[in-house]
């Protein structure tokens, strides 16, 4: 039996491939009602280790989204938060349902508004 240990270059990959996958599968505001299902469960089953890592997997994607992929918030090299509004419009135009528009739009009203602080 062979022992298969992965370099740090070949698990970075991996993890970026499960979040592009994951961004694949769903939406934002997908991401965003199985980030809230998900902290539900974790608070009622603490050793659900396959549900943690789902859970960390989902806040990745949502990050990646938000700063990386649409830009919609970014931080500044002095640590200053930016929420540019014209990329969350752009974002929100991708989004069918009103519901899922004013669900995306309060998150990330809301993560700016908790970065801010």
């Amino acid at each position: 039996m062979t022992d298969f240990i992965q370099t740090p270059n070949e698990q970075k990959k991996s993890w970026d491939t499960d979040i592009v996958a994951l961004q694949q599968e769903m939406n934002i505001a997908k991401l965003i009602r199985e980030l809230n299902r998900l902290e539900a469960h974790t608070d009622t089953y603490d050793n659900d280790d396959d549900a943690a890592d789902r859970l960390d997997n989902v806040r990745d994607a949502i990050d990646k989204t938000l700063y990386e992929d649409t830009r919609v918030l970014a931080i500044t090299k002095w640590g200053r938060p930016i929420l540019n509004r014209a990329r969350l419009e752009h974002l929100l135009s991708g989004l069918s349902d009103y519901l899922d528009k004013v669900s995306v739009q309060k998150f990330v009203e809301e993560r700016f508004g908790n970065i801010r602080k």
